[in-house]
């Protein structure tokens, strides 16, 4: 599954309360840019990871946890 369906997966994950998609747990990968606006991340997981120029606008990002990732 491309970096892109593993978002969109999470996004149904989380508005179906986890009755449909895939919850987001991404470690050490590269997220660069992507066009990510209005996806639901609640719940979500990104740890040590590149998003370089990703637009992450207009999100839900209620308990996502971006440990140790970058943002430049």
């Amino acid at each position: 599954m491309d970096i892109k369906d593993m978002f969109l997966s999470h996004h149904l994950w989380a508005q179906s309360d986890g009755k449909s998609g895939r919850k987001l747990e991404i470690v050490k990968k590269e997220i660069c840019e992507l066009n990510l606006t209005e996806i639901n991340l609640s719940c979500s997981e990104i740890v040590d990871s590149n998003a370089s120029n990703s637009f992450l606008t207009n999100n839900d990002m209620s308990d996502c946890y971006f440990l140790g990732s970058s943002f430049d």
